[in-house]
C-alpha cells in the first residue's frame, strides 16, 4: 500500500480490513497518514454481525469457510472464528464516486460487488481478485461470475494475470477510452 500511495499522491484510499489479526498493525502503519481511512469491519451485501473465518494462511481469512478446493490447492485450514461488523459499500459511500474499486476477499467478491451496486454506478474500474474454481471457499464465486456481475454493469475485462487456480482481473468501464489503461 505505501508503494501505491507514494506513487499516486492524490489517492485517498478506504481500507476495509475485518480480520482482527490484522487491524492494530494497520492502524500502527497508516497512523498519521490523512490519506488512508481504515475501517475495521468487513465488506459485503447486508449491514451486521457476521462471522469471519481465519484460516491458517496469512491473509487468506474470509466471510465464507474453507472450501474443499482450498484445502487441496493451497492447504487452507480452519483456524479460529470471530464475530465482526459488517457494513455495504453502498451505506458508507451513498454518493460518492470511485477511482478504483479494489476488492480481494477469498471468494466473496460478489458479495462485495452485491453490497456496492449504487457505487459501481459511479466507478471508474474494479480490480478484484478471481478465481476458476468457486469452492476455494464455501459459496465463493468464480471468474465467470465475476465477469458476467461486472459486464451486467457496464464494464469490461481490461486485464486478467492468472496464477493457477486465482489471479487478478481489472475491469473498467465499457465506454472508457483505450488510453486510460
Amino acid at each position: 500500500m505505501k508503494p501505491f500511495l507514494r506513487n499516486y499522491l492524490n489517492a485517498h484510499v478506504h481500507l476495509y480490513e475485518a480480520s482482527p489479526r490484522y487491524i492494530a498493525m494497520l492502524r500502527r502503519k497508516f497512523s498519521g497518514d490523512t490519506r488512508v481511512t481504515l475501517r475495521p469491519v468487513a465488506a459485503s451485501d447486508e449491514a451486521g454481525k457476521v462471522t469471519f473465518h481465519e484460516t491458517n494462511l496469512h491473509g487468506a481469512g474470509s466471510l465464507l469457510e474453507v472450501g474443499e478446493a482450498g484445502r487441496q490447492s493451497f492447504g487452507l485450514t480452519a483456524a479460529e472464528t470471530n464475530e465482526v461488523e459488517a457494513v455495504r459499500l453502498d451505506d458508507d459511500f451513498p454518493t460518492q464516486s470511485c477511482d478504483c474499486l479494489w476488492v480481494d476477499v477469498q471468494g466473496a467478491e460478489l458479495m462485495v460487488l452485491h453490497g456496492a451496486k449504487r457505487l459501481l454506478n459511479n466507478t471508474h474500474s474494479v480490480f478484484i481478485e478471481v478465481a476458476t474454481d468457486a469452492d476455494l471457499y464455501k459459496g465463493g464465486c468464480d471468474f465467470d461470475e465475476v465477469t458476467d456481475f461486472l459486464k451486467n454493469r457496464g464494464f469490461r475485462l481490461a486485464l486478467l494475470g492468472m496464477d493457477g487456480v486465482q489471479g487478478n482481473a481489472l475491469y473498467v468501464r465499457a465506454d472508457a477510452p483505450a488510453q486510460i489503461l
